[in-house]
């Protein structure tokens, strides 16, 4: 007997802790847009098992694909209200058991895997959906997951300096490659670093996940629109803190994404040459150094080191 597998996520809604405390109204409204949004994608998604409670939300599906695309679909439907969320998503089953009346309601998810989705969830700072590595890497999935995951980032807090570790991981794609959404992204970043450095680390993820689903013409044609958006939004920012991950993630995808394009040329009949790549990529990087002004940062300002 061939055993059907089963894929179970987390979720919760970013902001909504402190939302509840300074505004009760706009905190009643973004639980509202949420609820409205889980409804219709229901609608659309009738194999995805959805159990809601709050800000909160777990869900299940025998198809991963199709989790992931309602995934993908919420985020942007909500993204449109500025509301974010942090998501992860492991093989499993809910096992969910519901009981109760009209004046109570208990649902309790029986499975073991349930506590490795939460926990899988609340490491994850990042807004986007965390995809359990024993996914992507399953044979059953991995040749399929090339068109709809994309790598990314997320950041922790080291404990002991208080600095950020940055952490790779896969996201959901948007399959999308619109300015505006980039820039939405970028506007979001910004605002939230103006307000609050610590909580604007969630907003790595969603930025990262957008420049790694675009190729080396996206960025380099039509006089380099797209990086000059991304630097024209951060220089809103005046410490070089907020500004050096986006552009050290915007220069490591110009790295992988021109070596990739070479490499496509060549038909991998040859191992690229980094000096090749250099010379490709001289008058981008070029740019952006003398644009940021790059060369007033120094190793003692990076505030991270990467960690995979």
């Amino acid at each position: 007997m061939i055993k059907i597998k089963h894929y179970i996520a987390f979720m919760d809604l970013l902001g909504t802790k402190a939302m509840a405390t300074a505004n009760s109204f706009q905190y009643r409204k973004t639980i509202e847009v949420f609820h409205n949004v889980i409804e219709r994608l229901r609608s659309e998604y009738d194999t995805v098992e959805v159990y809601v409670f709050s800000d909160c939300a777990y869900l299940e599906d025998t198809n991963f694909e199709n989790l992931c695309m309602f995934f993908k679909d919420m985020r942007e439907r909500l993204l449109e209200k500025e509301i974010c969320f942090n998501a992860a998503i492991c093989e499993g089953t809910l096992d969910a058991r519901k009981k109760g009346d009209e004046k109570y309601v208990i649902v309790d998810f029986i499975d073991e895997q349930v506590v490795k989705v939460y926990g899988l969830q609340s490491c994850f700072t990042g807004a986007g959906i965390y995809i359990d590595p024993c996914i992507w890497k399953d044979k059953d999935v991995y040749v399929k997951s090339n068109e709809i995951l994309v790598d990314s980032i997320y950041a922790n807090i080291n404990k002991q300096d208080g600095k950020f570790i940055y952490r790779s991981c896969k996201d959901i794609k948007f399959q999308r490659n619109t300015e505006e959404l980039l820039q939405f992204i970028l506007n979001l970043y910004v605002k939230t670093y103006l307000l609050d450095r610590r909580a604007a680390r969630y907003y790595y993820t969603i930025y990262a996940t957008y420049i790694n689903e675009q190729g080396i013409d996206n960025f380099l044609g039509s006089e380099m629109r797209l990086i000059n958006l991304i630097i024209n939004s951060i220089q809103k920012l005046y410490d070089y803190d907020g500004k050096i991950i986006i552009l050290m993630l915007l220069i490591n995808r110009l790295y992988d994404a021109m070596e990739k394009k070479l490499d496509a040329e060549n038909e991998g009949k040859c191992p690229i040459d980094l000096d090749e790549v250099n010379d490709e990529l001289y008058e981008s990087l070029s740019y952006i150094y003398e644009k940021c002004q790059m060369e007033k940062i120094y190793n003692s300002t990076f505030p991270a080191y990467i960690s995979k």
